[in-house]
């Protein structure tokens, strides 16, 4: 997998960025003064929505586990293994985390009553397999969610699951194909709140144009992305955004427009206490001082 598609991909978990590092600092304190009730698995559950290391979210899923098996209660036993399949995504453990998801899909397609959660752990599944590489499997779910999601019309979710496709599609290297279904997420309501802090779109949509050769339209989307993450305080969707600029500059024979942007994007990084992308901008930041004749700020 390239290194821009490494970027880019926390977008199907939809990371927000400063918002959702200031909503994960709320959580844990939350947490740690809840009752061993219910109430604590939500917010576990809240949490392990977070971009949060699995070390970090692992001593929380062992405590909501023992309070979900004192209770009783199968819901909170379903929160747990939602969480469950969480952690072992982002340990990358694939088969363990499809096996527990499909667990919640046995049981809740055969409950009409549960139809909301079944849509919601699809289109969970299809990151799952996204996150291991299944990418044929993946469009499939994501047909599967889509198809779903008009019955009950939810149309964030529809939008959300094409802008999926597409984002598979680019990992697929098939960028006309990509943009297709990319507009087709653009399309699909004129309700615009719905785009609002959803970075991941267009800064897919610049990449897609940028993979074509299609400078203008790449830097039109990628300066959109761009706005709407400044707009709404989202600093992670920023840094991605910015990065991608700077790539379109460097790809299009403009290297020193992307000094800026990348600098940016390092003391975005530092912001938000990243310590991997941290280092990974570092080390892109030296590439482009190697590259383009300053190789003592490189070093």
């Amino acid at each position: 997998m390239r290194p821009l598609v490494l970027l880019l991909t926390s977008f199907l978990f939809c990371t927000a960025g400063f918002a959702q590092t200031k909503l994960t600092d709320s959580l844990r304190k939350k947490i740690a003064t809840d009752q061993a009730s219910g109430e604590k698995i939500k917010d576990i559950f809240a949490l392990s929505g977070a971009a949060i290391n699995p070390d970090t979210l692992m001593p929380y899923l062992a405590e909501a586990d023992k309070i979900a098996v004192r209770s009783g209660d199968d819901s909170l036993t379903d929160m747990v293994t939602y969480i469950r399949g969480t952690y072992y995504i982002r340990r990358n453990m694939t088969d363990s985390a499809l096996y527990f998801i499909e667990s919640l899909l046995s049981k809740y397609k055969k409950e009409p009553s549960l139809k909301h959660k079944y849509l919601d752990v699809l289109f969970f599944k299809s990151k799952a397999l996204d996150r291991g590489n299944q990418l044929s499997k993946a469009i499939t779910t994501l047909v599967e969610v889509i198809q779903e999601a008009e019955v009950q019309k939810d149309t964030l979710l529809q939008i959300q699951a094409k802008t999926g496709i597409g984002w598979v599609l680019m990992e697929m290297e098939q960028y006309k194909d990509a943009l297709q279904w990319l507009f087709k997420a653009l399309r699909t309501s004129s309700n615009k709140t719905h785009y609002r802090n959803y970075g991941a779109l267009y800064s897919n949509i610049a990449n897609a144009y940028n993979a074509l050769g299609k400078e203008d339209s790449a830097m039109y989307y990628i300066n959109i992305a761009i706005t709407d993450a400044r707009e709404n305080e989202s600093l992670g969707f920023l840094a991605t955004a910015l990065s991608m600029q700077a790539k379109i500059f460097v790809d299009h024979h403009k290297p020193k427009l992307a000094e800026s942007p990348l600098n940016e994007v390092l003391q975005i990084r530092k912001q938000l206490n990243d310590p991997y992308y941290t280092v990974y901008d570092m080390s892109s930041l030296a590439s482009y001082y190697a590259h383009n004749n300053q190789p003592q700020k490189g070093i």
